[in-house]
C-alpha cells in the first residue's frame, strides 16, 4: 500500500510540474498567459499546430526580444490548423531566419495562418526583425483569418525571386488594425500590408514606408489586389510613403499591370462585392515604366467601388490610364432586375484631392485617367 501511495504521489507530481513547466510559466488564460521567452516556447506552439491542436482561447505574452537567436521555421503551416489563440507582444521583436524548405515549401512567415475558417486567431504589438530568403514572404502570417493589431514588419529580404511579398499578411480574410510596413521589396508582386484581400475582410490605420518595386505585374502601398466577389471589404485611414514602381524585368506582357499608393487593382464582382476606400493618402512616388494603370490611390478599380476622401501628394508617373487618384475607372454599368429594370450599380468616387505631379504618354487626369461605363 504504502508503494502504491509513492507511485501516486510522484505521478501527480510529475503531471503538476510538466503542466506548471508548460512554456515560459502562466496557464493560458487572459489573466495568467503562458509565458514565452525563448525561440524553444514559440517552437512549442508550432508543435501544438502540427498535432492538431489550434491553441482557441488560448493567451501567450512575450516577455522579452527574441533577437539573439532566430526563429528558423514557420510556425504551423499554410495547410493544417491555424493559430487561434492571442500572441501579445508587449512591444518587444522576433527575430526571423528562413528559406524555402527541403519538403519544397515556398511560403515564409512567423505564422503559417493567424485564425482559421470559424475561429480568430489574434496577435497584437509585435515586431518581426531578421532575414528571409524564400519564394513567397510575408511578415506575420500567409493568411489571416483573425485579427493582426499594432504590428510592425522590419524584416531584411536577401533575394529578389519571381515570387510576391506582404508586409504582413499574404492573404487577408479578417482584420488588419494599425500595422507599419518599414521593408522594401523587389518581387514580382507586392503589397506593403496584404497581397491579396477576400471577401468581408478589411485593412485600417495601417502605414507603408517600404519601396516596392514589381518585376512586371501589380504592386501597392497597401493592398496589391483586391478579390471581393461576392461581399464587401473596406480600406480605410491608410497612407503610403513608400515609393511604388513597376520595372517588367524579365516580364513581357502589359496586359495586367497595375500600380497604386493604396490599391493595385480590383476587377469587380457580382452587384452584393461592394469595395470602399476610405480616407486614405499617398505621399510615395507611383511609377510604371510602360502601364496600364496607374494611380496615387488606385491603378484600375472596377465594379461597385467607392473612393471617398483619399488624397494624393505624390507624383505619378506612367504611360496609358495615369490618374492623380485612379489610373482607370470602370463601374456603375446598368444592370437588369426582374421585376424593376434597369438599375445602377452605387460606387462613387467623391471628395477626393490631387496636388501631386501627374505624368502619361495618353489618357491623364488629375483625377482619373479613365472614368466610365464598362459598357
Amino acid at each position: 500500500m504504502a508503494m502504491k501511495k509513492t507511485i501516486i504521489t510522484n505521478v501527480c507530481v510529475l503531471i503538476f510540474i510538466s503542466s506548471f513547466a508548460q512554456f515560459g510559466g502562466g496557464i493560458g488564460t487572459e489573466s495568467d498567459p503562458y509565458r514565452i521567452y525563448t525561440i524553444a516556447h514559440l517552437e512549442e506552439i508550432g508543435d501544438s499546430l502540427d498535432n492538431g491542436n489550434n491553441m482557441y482561447n488560448k493567451h501567450f505574452r512575450l516577455m522579452n526580444d527574441i533577437i539573439d537567436d532566430s526563429l528558423t521555421n514557420m510556425i504551423g503551416n499554410t495547410y493544417g490548423v491555424g493559430f487561434c489563440g492571442s500572441l501579445h507582444g508587449g512591444n518587444h521583436s522576433i527575430a526571423l531566419n528562413m528559406t524555402n524548405d527541403i519538403y519544397g515549401n515556398t511560403y515564409s512567415a512567423l505564422f503559417g495562418q493567424v485564425g482559421q475558417v470559424g475561429f480568430a486567431g489574434y496577435i497584437d504589438s509585435l515586431t518581426v526583425v531578421g532575414e528571409i530568403s524564400a519564394t513567397n514572404i510575408s511578415g506575420f502570417c500567409i493568411d489571416n483569418y483573425g485579427t493582426i493589431y499594432k504590428c510592425v514588419c522590419k524584416i531584411r529580404l536577401n533575394n529578389n525571386d519571381f515570387g510576391g511579398f506582404s508586409g504582413i499578411a499574404f492573404g487577408n480574410y479578417g482584420s488588419i488594425n494599425s500595422c507599419v510596413n518599414y521593408t522594401n521589396s523587389t518581387r514580382l508582386e507586392c503589397g506593403g500590408i496584404c497581397y491579396r484581400m477576400w471577401d468581408e475582410s478589411n485593412i485600417k490605420s495601417c502605414i507603408n514606408y517600404g519601396h516596392l518595386k514589381s518585376a512586371g505585374v501589380i504592386v501597392s502601398g497597401i493592398c496589391a489586389w483586391v478579390d471581393c466577389s461576392y461581399y464587401s471589404c473596406t480600406i480605410s485611414d491608410c497612407v503610403n510613403y513608400g515609393d511604388i514602381s513597376v520595372a517588367n524585368d524579365g516580364y513581357d506582357s502589359e496586359d495586367y499591370q497595375s500600380c497604386g499608393g493604396i490599391v493595385g487593382a480590383f476587377f469587380g464582382g457580382d452587384e452584393n462585392a461592394r469595395v470602399k476606400i476610405i480616407n486614405c493618402q499617398n505621399y510615395g512616388k507611383i511609377s510604371l515604366e510602360r502601364s496600364y494603370w496607374i494611380g496615387g490611390i488606385a491603378g484600375f478599380l472596377q465594379g461597385v467601388v467607392s473612393v471617398e476622401q483619399c488624397s494624393n501628394y505624390g507624383e505619378v508617373i506612367g504611360k496609358y490610364n495615369v490618374g492623380g487618384i485612379v489610373g482607370c475607372y470602370t463601374g456603375n454599368d446598368s444592370i437588369w432586375i426582374m421585376g424593376v429594370g434597369y438599375t445602377y450599380q452605387k460606387g462613387r468616387l467623391v471628395n477626393c484631392y490631387n496636388s501631386g505631379h501627374i505624368h502619361g504618354d495618353s489618357i491623364v487626369g488629375g483625377i482619373a485617367g479613365t472614368f466610365a461605363s464598362l459598357c
